[in-house]
């Protein structure tokens, strides 16, 4: 599967750059070394032979992967800039109706995480971990021999991308911190609230890889990613005490700290679920049967 995500993410990142091109954007210059960068990574992915070196293999596939995450961030990233950028009209009230709709109501949410101090410190940092678990994950599978399931996690969230940016596409949204008015919105949400109003009114016309995020709303690629990184931890019994609570905070902080509705969430495990599924047949997809080329000699004409 190694050789298989790297060319799959290469082709995806040309086809990111060349979409980029056609689309009229194009990256601040600061960011041209972020270009030149992922190139780089990608190109040494593709040559590098862990087995080179057997005694860091391990090591050597950890620094690989944290590299090819990294890729496919920039890639997922700029592709859901370029998504919103051709979509329709925001959905928020759709979205906010079926929170009602499922008995939910995100100011109440938000208002009672805020109510209490240590409640939104620690859903915070929750939100936040996903900067870091991914490299943790990554590293404490390929020192445990775990590499197949590193390479799955890797795949699975290339997969969760693919198949939440036509979503995001059919059904673009803001947050609920843009719906509802709130006040003080934090920083990152005022952030990426500029973010999508700018390519929403076609006003961005260069990309800043340098502070670059996903702006995904539904479905919810944070739920996504906390969904993959429990599964990905599941096989270490001593740490499932803190990786899934610390995963549910993550998944759960997504409403109060991210701005997402609830229906966002929900449809980020289903984005999850379904990469996860996706992934554990691919290996059967690439496959070829030799049994296949015998019957087409067998019926060749002569």
């Amino acid at each position: 599967m190694r050789r298989i995500l790297w060319r799959s993410v290469a082709i995806s990142f040309l086809c990111c750059v060349l979409a980029v091109e056609a689309t009229g954007l194009s990256v601040t210059e600061g960011s041209i070394d972020r270009v030149v960068l992922a190139c780089l990574l990608l190109i040494a992915g593709l040559l590098a032979d862990p087995g080179l070196c057997p005694r860091i293999a391990w090591l050597v596939e950890a620094l690989a992967a944290m590299a090819l995450l990294l890729v496919i961030g920039m890639v997922g990233a700029v592709s859901s800039y370029l998504v919103l950028w051709h979509a329709g009209p925001l959905t928020d009230p759709l979205l906010d109706s079926a929170d009602h709709l499922l008995g939910f109501d995100w100011l109440y949410i938000r208002n009672t995480t805020t109510a209490g101090p240590w409640l939104l410190l620690v859903l915070e940092r929750a939100y936040y971990a996903c900067f870091w678990l991914p490299s943790a994950i990554i590293l404490l599978l390929c020192a445990s021999g775990r590499t197949a399931r590193m390479h799955r996690l890797l795949a699975a969230f290339g997969v969760a991308i693919l198949l939440g940016l036509p979503v995001f596409f059919l059904m673009p949204a803001a947050a609920a911190f843009d719906f509802y008015g709130y006040a003080p919105v934090p920083a990152n949400a005022r952030h990426y609230g500029m973010v999508i109003s700018a390519l929403q009114a076609h006003e961005m016309h260069a990309i800043d890889l340098t502070d670059l995020g996903g702006i995904i709303s539904f479905p919810s690629f944070h739920a996504s990613m906390a969904v993959l990184f429990a599964w990905a931890l599941w096989p270490f019994r001593l740490l499932r005490i803190v990786s899934l609570p610390l995963n549910l905070l993550m998944w759960f902080a997504a409403i109060p700290i991210g701005g997402h509705y609830v229906v966002d969430v929900l449809g980020g495990t289903l984005v999850a679920v379904a990469a996860l599924r996706l992934t554990d047949r691919s290996p059967h997809i690439f496959r070829v049967r030799p049994g296949l080329f015998a019957a087409v000699r067998l019926h060749a004409p002569s």
